[in-house]
């Protein structure tokens, strides 16, 4: 991808998420993704940074955008702020004293913003003033957060080797479920299939296999993905929820068949840590973001998620890019260091 023009001399807190166009991810009829995948296309697709965001001395540490794909959440150390978009303009700051935070998600009406910290969760009603509620119950850092189909429902993941259901308006989990084996490190939902994605692993124990759990909407554990040399980073699942994508400490992101378990294909090229990933273009591509242990490597690879095959990198950030957040409409792509 022939993006130098927008890599530049930054000071260490100027530019940390950048909103890349998708335009120039196209989804292609099956028919051409078969062909290509079976000719061992590398058709270079072009993603076009469009704006940047800076300011944030701590870093940012999380995002998500509105259902409506007109507003995005960025959240750093004790605060989260909202940008338009459409204009880029910042519409408002949410303070809270709660260190980093760690995941964020958007109500399906776009009225509550949900933000994981250290042993708290923070809801924001976003229609009225006043303090968020502060949930309490976990035990170390909330490292997601997502709404399920059920109305005023979502569920948090922690490394604290759990994941809670939480129902807005209430002071306390709905349900605790625990057959974790290790710290959960990030966390999907498909509405489609009412089936819960957690991503666990230890990341301070490198010759420990972390493993994908796929659980209910109860929270029992119905499949156990095992493949990752070392502990998993996060959890992607596709928008028909045919597709899990899975990304690790070892380097590797791998594609999952979510009904049968099937490994559907392993993409290696990364060559720091996988720190998330995003499926986009009703299954067809898979965007992954790298970085961590060095300086080099902070990078984001777009793969052609068929033939796992690479199509192009984006360099735009200096630090280890710690994650990827997709608009719904599939148009815009938010890239945070």
């Amino acid at each position: 991808l022939p993006m130098r023009s927008f890599v530049r001399r930054l000071t260490p807190f100027v530019v940390v998420a950048w909103l890349v166009g998708l335009a120039g991810v196209h989804p292609m009829p099956a028919a051409a993704a078969d062909q290509g995948a079976k000719s061992g296309e590398s058709k270079k697709l072009k993603l076009a940074p469009a704006a940047s965001w800076d300011r944030f001395p701590e870093g940012v540490t999380a995002a998500a955008f509105a259902p409506d794909s007109a507003r995005v959440a960025v959240g750093s150390y004790g605060e989260v702020r909202l940008f338009a978009v459409g204009d880029r303009s910042e519409t408002a700051r949410l303070v809270e004293p709660v260190g980093y935070i760690r995941s964020l998600a958007f109500s399906p009406d776009g009225e509550w913003l949900v933000a994981g910290a250290y042993q708290k969760v923070v809801v924001w009603n976003l229609q009225a003033q006043g303090p968020p509620a502060i949930l309490k119950g976990h035990r170390g850092y909330v490292t997601g957060v997502a709404f399920t189909g059920e109305p005023g429902q979502f569920v948090t993941a922690c490394d604290d080797e759990s994941v809670r259901l939480w129902q807005l308006g209430k002071d306390e989990s709905l349900a605790v479920w625990r057959d974790v084996r290790f710290p959960v490190n990030g966390l999907a939902v498909c509405r489609a299939s009412q089936r819960i994605v957690i991503a666990t692993g230890d990341p301070s124990r490198p010759t420990k296999k972390g493993e994908v759990l796929v659980l209910t909407a109860e929270g029992e554990t119905v499949a156990r993905l095992e493949g990752h040399a070392r502990a998993v980073l996060g959890v992607a699942v596709s928008e028909d929820g045919r597709q899990i994508a899975s990304t690790g400490l070892d380097e590797a992101v791998r594609l999952w068949d979510s009904q049968t378990g099937e490994v559907l294909g392993t993409c290696t090229g990364h060559d720091r840590p996988v720190n998330g990933g995003v499926v986009v273009r009703k299954g067809q591509y898979l965007i992954s973001a790298g970085g961590g242990r060095s300086k080099g490597g902070n990078d984001i690879k777009v793969w052609r998620t068929k033939a796992a095959a690479a199509l192009g990198t984006l360099s735009v950030h200096q630090g280890p890019v710690n994650g990827l957040a997709v608009a719904p409409d599939g148009e815009w792509l938010l890239s945070f260091s």
